[in-house]
């Protein structure tokens, strides 16, 4: 059983961790809280997936995380925080904040005051399909 874990130092010291598998992603003012916090998001998912088995099975984007959710639920807590293999930390590349403005002006490549709204019909996109889980 091994699950990676890609580790982002934010800007503020805190930690993220990212677990792409299951999409599940924790941020926690260090290291070992967010260990801790990820840990207990995982046994919680695997869970709330066990209970509602055939919505989760059932939907495409969750339905692969069924052995990851049985292994998760078999595991100790010292077994489960084993398993998280951590990819070396990471840095979130630093750009310079921008406000709307700069952003505009920039995509646009004119004044602000110069860009005129589009007037689209609003699309109608219809009920939901599926088994998605949102």
């Amino acid at each position: 059983m091994v699950f990676q874990v890609t580790v982002y130092t934010e800007d503020d010291g805190s930690i993220t961790l990212s677990m792409d598998d299951m999409d599940l992603a924790i941020n926690a003012p260090s290291k070992e809280a967010a260990i801790k916090a990820l840990c207990r998001d995982m046994v919680e998912y695997a869970e709330e997936y066990r209970k509602e088995f055939a919505v989760y099975s059932g939907a495409p984007n969750r339905a692969a995380h069924a052995p990851l959710v049985e292994e998760i639920l078999t595991a100790t807590p010292q077994e489960l925080r084993d398993a998280l293999v951590f990819h070396p930390e990471q840095m979130r590349p630093k750009h310079p904040h921008k406000t709307v403005t700069e952003r505009l002006e920039e995509y646009y490549h004119t004044p602000v005051n110069q860009i005129n709204p589009t007037k689209e019909d609003e699309i109608d996109w219809g009920k939901p399909q599926g088994n998605e889980i949102w």
